[in-house]
């Protein structure tokens, strides 16, 4: 559009060059983003500031002017790799409602006749128009942008409307299944399954088992709603890495002996401390460990370890269970994502979601290697104390 006008007024005015500088985001300095002749490219690379040369003059003055030898006027400055040779120039501002947008120049180079006041004003005219062109030009573009930001912001809403619903009929799944056995259960030891005291006993374990079930679930949408609200901020501190592993293991090795499966913790006694929110990170290692219990079949191992590198500390839980399909394995930490092997093993898709924040916040890394069908290994690691203080 703007090169359109400045060859219908290069034309209309038979000039040689015809250049239209805008304002820059700054409101300091004018860039030529229209540029007709033979030196158009060095003109582009050049910026002005506002009074600086005949075409920043004008942009500080408000003054259209016409100068018919532009070398002898003594605001007139060199553009590199341009002659040194007189010219005429035509020079107006492009303001719409008192407010500057740029500079809009015609150039008849030597040789041709100069300029005349007619055509001064002839071009001050053409200038009018290319103001309301640029003006309409700036209002599309804005009204463009906001309507790709308001698409955007419905395509957001409508993402977090379709996980809410979601994350509502999967929490509601998840607590309906263990009511509904646990109902069953008691229904069935109020029947008579008391009398029986192995057959009692059975019941009470599967009782207990979905009771751990909703406590975890519980325990993940707490974890949750602390880490977005902020309201958990990590406590840092010189912290032995057994102090965030061995209590939460052994809280879990009931369960694990009730699914049938042996769990190791493995832990070398020379690693160094790490700067650590112990609370967080013993929730981390819930997590991995419960869901190595969760899907591995019984007689099956589950092993907690850990080693030194190189200013960290690396963390690993590693399962025989069945593994992780290799389309789901880049996409386990997203919040709620539940890859086909758990939809029919209960959660609520946010353990691993929590854990990534967690150790992410600690200035670590999480990730996860698993073979389908052949077990799964959790690792993530953390800056040692040492480490962690030299660089803060």
């Amino acid at each position: 559009m703007l090169e359109r006008i400045a060859t219908h007024a290069r034309d209309l005015l038979a000039a040689n060059d015809s250049e239209v500088y805008l304002v820059d985001a700054s409101g300091e300095r004018l860039r030529a983003i229209v540029a007709l002749g033979a030196y158009a490219a060095e003109i582009k690379a050049t910026t002005l500031r506002l009074g600086e040369g005949i075409v920043g003059s004008v942009a500080l003055t408000g003054e259209a002017e016409m100068v018919n030898d532009a070398a002898r006027d003594p605001r007139s400055i060199k553009i590199p790799a341009t002659p040194d040779e007189s010219e005429s120039i035509l020079c107006t501002p492009l303001r719409f409602k008192n407010r500057l947008q740029g500079v809009m120049t015609v150039v008849r180079t030597a040789g041709q006749a100069g300029f005349r006041p007619a055509d001064l004003e002839f071009f001050k005219a053409l200038a009018g128009q290319a103001a309301i062109a640029i003006e309409n030009a700036r209002l599309y573009a804005a009204e463009h942008d906001r309507a790709s930001e308001l698409a955007r912001t419905l395509e957001q809403q409508r993402e977090l409307d379709r996980l809410k619903n979601e994350f509502i009929q999967n929490i509601s799944h998840e607590l309906r299944t263990p009511l509904a056995s646990l109902k069953a259960l008691v229904e069935t030891l109020r029947d008579g399954a008391l009398d029986d005291p192995p057959a009692a006993q059975r019941f009470l374990d599967r009782v207990e088992d979905e009771v751990d079930v909703m406590a975890q679930i519980v325990q993940e949408l707490l974890d949750l709603s602390r880490t977005e609200s902020g309201q958990a901020p990590l406590q840092l501190k010189s912290t032995a890495v057994a102090d965030f592993i061995v209590p939460p293991a052994q809280r879990l090795q009931p369960q694990a002996e009730r699914a049938r499966l042996t769990l190791n913790i493995e832990l070398p006694g020379d690693l160094p401390p790490v700067l650590a929110d112990c609370e967080r990170l013993s929730q981390v290692v819930t997590n991995l460990v419960h869901n190595a219990i969760k899907f591995t079949p019984a007689g099956g191992t589950i092993t907690v370890s850990a080693f030194a590198n190189p200013d960290e500390v690396t963390v690993f839980v590693r399962d025989t269970g069945i593994g992780i399909p290799a389309d789901d394995l880049p996409r386990i930490f997203e919040r709620f994502y539940k890859a086909d092997r758990a939809r029919s093993g209960g959660g609520t898709g946010l353990g691993l979601a929590i854990a990534r924040h967690v150790i992410q916040a600690h200035g670590g890394r999480i990730w996860a290697e698993s073979v389908e069908g052949s077990g799964s290994t959790f690792w993530f690691t953390l800056p040692t104390a040492s480490a962690a203080l030299a660089t803060s």
